[in-house]
């Protein structure tokens, strides 16, 4: 019981903590077009600067792509890899490891993307605060963009939230079936 109880403790820490350098690596990538002025840049901005900021002076950013970011989110993932491989008495294969952080980093980001357009559908459907609504609609345009290209609404409902919605459960499927290789 001791055992799950610290597994979810890691796992929680460690995919919120990664899970808050991806979002900003995301928003800095797409900053042009959703302003880092909203009011929830500030907010993730410093809760991950103590891991981000000592990262870019290493690894400064390469055009929009922030790599202090991405390798903050990786780092986080390959020590909850090795606090539980640590915890199961499993071995620490490096290369094991590596990709089981590299798998796990992937199914955050599925998940997260997963529920980042879960609650931009809510949230369009209910009375909720306008900027807080604009800034969740510049998380998800993105994501839907390529999907409304090829995908015309039909009898006026906008169906690429679905479609988008299927295909990452989908990748999620495939993922699932990799960490299991590993």
């Amino acid at each position: 019981m001791l055992n799950s109880i610290i597994l979810m403790v890691v796992q929680t820490i460690a995919s919120l903590l990664a899970g808050l350098c991806l979002l900003r690596a995301y928003m800095q990538w797409h900053g042009i077009r959703m302003g880092m002025g909203n009011n929830m840049a500030p907010w993730v901005m410093g809760l991950t600067d103590w891991l981000v900021l000592p990262l870019r002076r290493v690894l400064p950013k390469v055009g929009r792509i922030d790599l202090g970011s991405l390798l903050a989110a990786f780092a986080v993932m390959l020590v909850q890899a090795v606090v539980l491989a640590l915890l199961y008495g499993a071995g620490l294969n490096p290369l094991s490891l590596l990709l089981g952080a590299v798998i796990d980093l992937l199914a955050l980001i599925l998940s997260s993307m997963f529920w980042l357009l879960v609650i931009g559908i809510v949230v369009s459907w209910l009375r909720v605060d306008e900027a807080t609504v604009y800034w969740l609609q510049s998380l998800v345009e993105p994501l839907l963009r390529p999907i409304r290209r090829f995908m015309p609404t039909v009898g006026g409902l906008d169906l690429s939230p679905m479609v988008m919605l299927l295909l990452i459960k989908v990748l999620e499927m495939v993922l699932h079936g990799w960490r299991s290789a590993v």
